[in-house]
């Protein structure tokens, strides 16, 4: 049977040390240059600041929750580093790919974060594999989207960033360590079908994928929702805005369904019966969370949510 993935046959593998050799000779003659990261050391990024700096398209996309750079696994001077020398610099908080991509067509893929150890750099080092391919067209959606998603991290998100992790030093218990806090972000409003929740709570479903995509969705498990956590997140907040500027201040079910389809950003576009079910789902939460806020009722034999304040 054919199929249309036919670079996965031509794979050859690369030791870490020699992948950093290669990474240089591909920086240094690089137009464009997108690195997917878990984590990020000062020694990867001082050895390829000046062919970063001089390619002057950079974005690298890194996990950065607080833990990593309590760990050392990311230093937050790498991170200030890459920013002073225009890179554009994102965080996605469940990244754990590492890739480079050179020239939107070279692929190198694998376990190899952009670390002294990931690249091994003083010689020694983890012992990481990486492989070449060339990036088709689906490659370049799916990398390009997964930096769509991510957060651009600005200068005054970094200075909050390190002001948090001195304060987490200190009394380490009180804290959070796998997220930062929610208005230190400044997330795009931008949205992605996985910024809604999979499961209605209204319905008794027995799924673990989806079960464990809603619990990351509010860094929280279903026992310990509330109606803050709920309303905090991105998902809920559009809601509520979209029902403030609406006529009436309230949506019947086509209509909130249509504005949510036309608000996604996911490529390709998701489907109608996909959507619906994500509008489902919305309006279960806000039965059981939002009370007094929003009210959900079928004056018309069609469900409707409206803004109570």
């Amino acid at each position: 049977m054919a199929t249309s993935s036919t670079h996965l046959f031509s794979m050859n593998l690369i030791k870490s040390a020699r992948f950093n050799e290669t990474l240089e000779v591909q920086l240094s003659s690089a137009s464009s240059v997108k690195i997917l990261s878990a984590y990020i050391t000062d020694s990867a990024v001082n050895t390829h600041k000046e062919s970063l700096r001089s390619n002057g398209n950079t974005t690298i996309v890194a996990r950065a929750i607080p833990q990593d750079f309590l760990a050392g696994s990311s230093t937050i001077s790498a991170f200030e580093s890459l920013l002073n020398i225009g890179v554009d610099l994102r965080i996605h908080p469940s990244l754990h790919a590492k890739l480079y991509l050179i020239n939107e067509s070279v692929l190198y893929l694998g376990s190899a974060n952009f670390t002294n150890n990931g690249l091994s750099i003083s010689g020694d080092g983890n012992l990481e594999l990486m492989t070449k391919v060339t990036a088709d067209e689906e490659d370049l959606l799916m990398v390009n989207s997964i930096i769509a998603e991510s957060i651009p991290l600005t200068r005054t998100m970094l200075e909050k960033m390190k002001e948090l992790l001195s304060d987490i030093t200190l009394e380490l218990t009180k804290y959070n360590l796998t997220c930062w806090p929610e208005d230190m972000l400044e997330q795009s409003t931008e949205l992605w079908m996985k910024d809604f929740p999979l499961l209605n709570p209204l319905e008794d479903i027995d799924d673990d994928f989806k079960t464990t995509h809603d619990e990351q969705l509010f860094n929280c498990e279903s026992s310990g929702l509330t109606k803050t956590i709920i309303k905090n997140s991105k998902v809920f907040q559009w809601l509520m805005t979209s029902l403030e500027e609406h006529h009436d201040k309230c949506f019947y079910f086509g209509e909130l369904s249509t504005a949510i389809q036309q608000a996604l950003q996911d490529d390709p576009r998701p489907y109608r019966t996909d959507v619906k079910a994500l509008t489902q789902n919305l309006l279960g939460y806000c039965q059981v969370y939002l009370t007094g806020e929003v009210l959900v009722d079928r004056p018309r034999h069609s469900q409707r949510i409206k803004l109570l304040q």
